[in-house]
């Protein structure tokens, strides 16, 4: 990476720092999802959120959140206007 923040000052400004993406990248350890452990990544400058939600992971991960998702709906489409050979 050249310029903008150096990993030793974004893993001075939160906890759990393990990348940057022009703020820190921090990782949120303890979330139970469907009763599997997941890390969360963040990518934010604010210590009390990333250590709030660490906290609160800690607190509710004997309880698990549980999630689900309907099948993909969506269809793409590229519109390429003048694709023909010349």
């Amino acid at each position: 990476m050249s310029g903008g923040l150096k990993l030793n000052i974004a893993d001075s400004m939160t906890e759990n720092v393990v990348g940057l993406l022009s703020l820190p990248l921090s990782v949120v350890p303890e979330f139970v999802i469907n009763n599997k452990k997941i890390m969360v990544p963040m990518c934010i400058e604010e210590p009390s959120v990333v250590a709030a939600c660490s906290s609160i992971g800690k607190f509710i991960a004997p309880y698990s959140f549980y999630s689900s998702s309907t099948p993909s709906i969506m269809i793409g489409q590229i519109h390429l206007p003048d694709s023909e050979a010349h």
